[in-house]
């Protein structure tokens, strides 16, 4: 599963990025006796017949479960929520035993008793059932577009159980059969091809092929006036499918696709598992896409993409979607771990594996520059006393809350970093290795740490324990001895004045010296709280992570830092530009650094017109942006950020160039954002409005890099005229892409009439429930903004709540990040009245995240503002990006 969460230091815009995320974290079973299953009796396989009319509210089916008797039981019990069971009957041979239902219990658990009790050995489980289709986005739920009815599926964690009755946890692992029933002008998808079909007067009925051993949350089903298109090249057969009016829109996805799977093939050394893979693009959808064997779903604003009009960021996006859901057909699919405790075992590995792929064939995208940078947000979090580690035991449901991000982000890098340090070929065998020990089984971490050790030839235990199984990361300090060797230390990361409880890790280190001349890598594994290395010659600076493959902070002295910072170019290479300055800024977080070297350093390096560079040097503004700049410092803010960009707006221009680097043209339209909304550049400003308005008169008139930020920053000074020239495009939309990008531009105006309509329409019947926060994430860039968004939320909790599968609502106190406890204290009682599990961690979270923030104000605003100060004397910008060299 990948979540589409682009993650972002603004306010209300961090509730944006966990609510999509949330739906598998908040979907969690408990591990207490009360909600996962007795094990008496277990599935060994199930068919389930569907009847399914997308034209209808609600459906009917029947599910039969071959089950293993293992101890002599009165009572057993499975999954079935909220639907009516109209019969069950437990057979065995010419048998049928009289079942009787307990009331539903926790997240769906029925207990099913009999009037006497069964010896050990295998029986048949027969149930009939009823129920309405889901309209929240879970379980088996219904979407209306372009008038007509669709059915899909999201499982994952335990929402099989809305759809059918089952045994709903990971380690019943077990082969399925689905005979779906639907009008004869519809199709239907699962995970297999069709093995029969029979066609009626009124509907056909699908047979399909029984599946490999598979956990009930893998389970994929879509149904509907559907229309598809083949995948050319795959090693199996494979289709996209869309609905209506939409293939079209597939061919990237098609030209894609085969290349890498066969990547992902010749990494493991064996074909793709299942046999066939079709993609189903889905118009209503919460997680960015889910790898649900031989029938992966999309979100289809990322899987249906315009071939001619497709930007460098939406190819990227696709790109590691498409290839982080298939590495998942070995590590997640083939080889499932046996408990949510173990979900990093599926994320880390499709994270690691989908980014290099990606990074192998598709270089000019900056996959792996811009994981680094997602990563570094990411540690802010890590950061925190509220952390949790990437694997964390789940024994309640809000367990797998926590963390979610980290069990991408943090288990990827980990993954990195231990390959890294035993080397490529090495890691390759022990992953080669656990997926040929275990294909078709169920694992734990001590299964992966073994493999992995087996093919190094050494105990990785040590290592990847401590980074998996503590919260947060090391600090690791550098110092220059008065005997010329370098003295290497480490403790626990935090934030300046909180207190976290003393760790300590074993790190592979890799150091970079530089001498004045050339740089070297001296590499280290630090088993303890210190060590010296001596080096070769005169250290002029070092970096303590060489080539950014380490979870891990550091620190040198400021000198060191301000070398480095004066020539990126000569001194780091990409990675290490990408993730330099998040490094320095964590320095500043820790006290380790004033707010007078941080900012020096922003500016030496933001005069960089490398992408690398300034792509690094947004993120830093971000953050700066987030911490210090209030609406009253606004106007010193907006003329240091045109002071800072001037010069890579006048190297990049503001108009795309035939044979320009992909990575110049991923740049530009951020470059332009941050101009023309926080630095109010009037020619950035004045040539996005002139890009809008081409845009409302033909979408596709303007180069697709361009066309978000135009509206987004045109929205900012817009009329009413412009309002609803928008309007009617949203409406009109055709593409998944330009509904999103027309959409997200609603939210940004700041005229206060517009805005109330932008909300109002969040909260309509035009807007579908996954896009409502797609509207009001606008409203995040300013102080007041993040007020009205909280306002509104508070006005319509009980109206956004309707529309949220319940257990989402645990994120909601998202929406009062930022710097103001007072607008957390003024929230905090409605969220208490609305709790969920998982709420008051959240709320946790928040309030450690604003009371860093309002620290590191009150420690370092004054100095910042007297910086920004500075600028408010300097020139009118003069640079219209409109040249350059």
């Amino acid at each position: 599963m990948r979540t589409d969460s682009r993650t972002t230091s603004r306010g209300i815009a961090a509730a944006t990025v966990w609510l999509g995320a949330a739906l598998l974290a908040a979907r969690a079973p408990s591990a207490q006796a009360t909600i996962r299953l007795d094990d008496a009796v277990v599935p060994v396989s199930q068919s389930v017949r569907l009847e399914l009319d997308a034209r209808r509210p609600d459906y009917r089916g029947r599910t039969t479960v071959v089950v293993r008797v293992q101890r002599r039981t009165d009572a057993f019990q499975f999954h079935a929520r909220a639907m009516t069971i109209t019969r069950i009957v437990l057979r065995r041979g010419d048998d049928s035993l009289t079942v009787r239902l307990d009331p539903e219990g926790e997240a769906g658990l029925r207990t099913a008793r009999l009037d006497g009790a069964i010896d050990p050995g295998e029986a048949t489980l027969e149930v009939d059932f009823e129920k309405p289709f889901n309209t929240q986005a879970v379980g088996l739920y219904r979407v209306v577009h372009g008038g007509r009815g669709y059915l899909f599926t999201q499982f994952e964690a335990i929402d099989a159980r809305r759809a059918f009755p089952c045994w709903d946890e990971p380690k019943y692992k077990i082969p399925w059969q689905l005979t779906i029933t639907v009008p004869i002008a519809h199709r239907a998808v699962t995970n297999t091809p069709v093995e029969r079909e029979v066609i009626g007067a009124t509907t056909r009925t699908l047979t399909f092929r029984r599946t490999p051993p598979m956990p009930s949350y893998l389970v994929a089903i879509a149904a509907g006036p559907l229309e598809s298109v083949a995948i050319p090249g795959l090693s199996v057969p494979g289709r996209i499918w869309t609905v209506q009016g939409q293939k079209g829109l597939a061919r990237l996805a098609a030209r894609h696709a085969p290349a890498i799977l066969a990547a992902l093939e010749d990494y493991f050394g064996r074909p793709y598992p299942y046999a066939k893979l079709d993609f189903i693009a889905i118009p209503e959808y919460w997680p960015g896409a889910m790898e649900n064997p031989g029938a992966v779903t999309f979100s289809d604003r990322i899987l249906l993409v315009d071939a001619d009009n497709a930007s460098v960021a939406q190819r990227r996006s696709m790109v590691r979607t498409i290839a982080h859901e298939l590495a998942h057909m070995w590590f997640g699919d083939l080889v499932t771990m046996a408990w949510w405790d173990d979900l990093w075992l599926n994320e880390s590995f499709a994270d690691w594996l989908g980014d290099r792929v990606s990074a192998g064939l598709y270089p000019d995208l900056g996959v792996l520059e811009a994981s680094l940078r997602s990563v570094q947000r990411l540690m802010d979090g890590d950061a925190r006393p509220s952390t949790v580690p990437v694997r964390n035991p789940v024994e309640s449901l809000a367990d797998l809350q926590d963390g979610l991000g980290l069990k991408y982000g943090k288990g990827k890098t980990i993954l990195r970093m231990v390959e890294a340090w035993i080397g490529e070929d090495a890691f390759r065998r022990g992953v080669r290795d656990y997926i040929h020990e275990h294909a078709w089984g169920n694992t734990t971490a001590a299964d992966l740490f073994d493999a992995l050790g087996r093919a190094a030839g050494r105990d990785l235990a040590p290592v990847l324990a401590g980074f998996l199984d503590q919260p947060g990361y090391p600090l690791i300090t550098v110092t220059p001895d008065d005997d010329g060797t370098l003295v290497v230390s480490q403790r626990r990361f935090r934030n300046c004045g909180v207190d976290v409880d003393s760790l300590a890790w074993v790190v592979p280190l890799r150091l970079k010296v530089f001498d004045g001349e050339r740089a070297t890598v001296r590499t280290l594994l630090l088993d303890g709280p210190r060590a010296r290395v001596r080096p070769d010659g005169p250290v002029a600076w070092v970096l303590p992570q060489a080539h950014a493959l380490g979870y891990y902070r550091w620190s040198i002295p400021p000198a060191m830092i301000r070398r480095i910072a004066s020539d990126p170019m000569r001194h780091l290479d990409a990675a290490e530009r990408s993730v330099f300055l998040a490094d320095v800024g964590a320095l500043l977080d820790a006290c380790e650094i004033g707010g007078d070297v941080y900012l020096d350093v922003l500016e030496a390096m933001a005069g960089s017109t490398d992408p690398d560079v300034v792509q690094s040097v947004l993120d830093a503004l971000g953050g700066v942006s987030s911490a210090f700049v209030t609406d009253a410092l606004r106007p010193a803010f907006a003329a240091y950020v045109r002071h800072a960009l001037e010069p890579a707006l006048g190297a990049v221009g503001m108009d795309p160039r035939p044979g320009e680097s992909p990575t110049v043209t991923a740049l530009r339209p951020r470059l332009l954002r941050w101009l023309g909304d926080d630095g109010a550049h009037p020619a950035v400003r004045e040539r996005c409005l002139a890009w809008a308005r081409e845009l409302v008169a033909d979408p596709s008139a303007l180069d697709p890099s361009l066309a978000r930020v135009a509206l987004s920053v045109a929205a900012i000074d817009g009329d009413v005229a412009l309002f609803d020239a928008f309007l009617e495009r949203f409406r009109g939309a055709k593409a998944p892409g330009v509904r999103s990008m027309f959409l997200a531009a609603l939210g940004g105006f700041e005229d206060p009439a517009l805005r109330e309509r932008a909300l109002a329409l969040a909260l309509s019947d035009e807007v579908r429930v996954t896009e409502m926060f797609t509207v009001v994430g606008g409203l995040a860039r300013r102080e007041s903004g993040q007020d009205r968004a909280l306002a509104w939320l508070m006005e319509n909790y009980d109206a956004i709540a309707a529309q949220l599968p319940e257990e989402m609502q645990a994120y909601m106190p998202y929406f009062v990040s930022g710097c103001s406890l007072e607008r957390l204290e003024r929230a905090r009682s409605v969220f208490e009245a609305h709790a969920v599990p998982g709420t008051e961690r959240t709320l946790a979270k928040v309030e450690e995240q604003i009371r860093d923030c309002a620290a590191l104000r009150e420690r370092e605003g004054r100095r910042v503002a007297e910086y920004l100060a500075r600028f408010l004397d300097s020139p009118s910008p003069g640079a219209t990006g409109r040249g350059g060299p």
